[in-house]
């Protein structure tokens, strides 16, 4: 028996291919997409690592918390809009990314409207990276249902910034440079967003009863959480 479970743990480790590199991000950030396809979440569930080849990449990703409220006993949100990084992985490499500058633990309010992100290796070396800003909003629940939404939807602006040409967005601009280096790259996002994603004509039902779903369950403490998860088992 310990020998067929080690021939098949060598074959399994065998066939994993050697160019893959993985991405962890923490609790507070979320993704949104990879070079152009979107990364499909649980909001049960937050995923943490994400798969990618040895190359260039463009991820989306977004800041997503939940602080103290200082007029409530409740927890709020504070979530960004989408933004993108992009940088050049090696092949079985282990990156690392968090957020940084003063703003970040601090001041989530404030570092919600322009997240500063760092990425580090395996040997906690810093990785260069280019991070660039969409202009996309959140469709609101009222707007959703009275049919109006005039912006262009989020996710589809941070897949279409993820889908141009990665190799022409990795630009040699370290995350210590000065945050002028990275205004050009900054600024093309927005451009992108408005013309390769165009605004759904319906976002549906569902999707917006997902995000209450995952709100409230933000909200809920451990007991409530599991009754909860009792009871949608047996609804299965």
């Amino acid at each position: 028996m310990k020998h067929w479970l080690v021939r098949t743990a060598m074959a399994w480790l065998i066939a994993l291919p050697a160019s893959a590199a993985t991405l962890h991000i923490p609790m507070n950030f979320q993704y949104l997409a990879l070079d152009g396809k979107e990364v499909k979440t649980s909001f049960l569930v937050h995923t943490d690592e994400l798969d990618i080849g040895e190359g260039p990449h463009k991820i989306a990703l977004r800041y997503n918390d939940l602080v103290a409220d200082r007029f409530s006993d409740m927890d709020r949100k504070v979530r960004s809009k989408p933004f993108v990084i992009a940088f050049v992985a090696k092949a079985g490499e282990n990156y690392y990314l968090d957020g940084s500058g003063e703003l970040y633990n601090k001041k989530p309010d404030d570092y919600a409207k322009r997240p500063e992100v760092q990425v580090v290796d395996s040997n906690k070396r810093p990785v260069e990276i280019t991070t660039a800003y969409t202009d996309a909003e959140e469709a609101t629940i009222f707007k959703a249902l009275i049919g109006e939404n005039p912006h262009v939807d989020a996710e589809d602006a941070a897949i279409a910034a993820t889908a141009v040409a990665t190799t022409t967005a990795v630009a040699s601009a370290p995350t210590t440079a000065p945050a002028a280096a990275t205004a050009p790259a900054a600024a093309a996002v927005p451009a992108v967003a408005a013309t390769a994603a165009q605004p759904k004509a319906a976002t549906g039902q569902s999707d917006r009863a997902q995000e209450m779903l995952q709100y409230w369950w933000e909200q809920a403490d451990e007991k409530t959480r599991k009754e909860f998860l009792s009871w949608a088992v047996g609804q299965l």
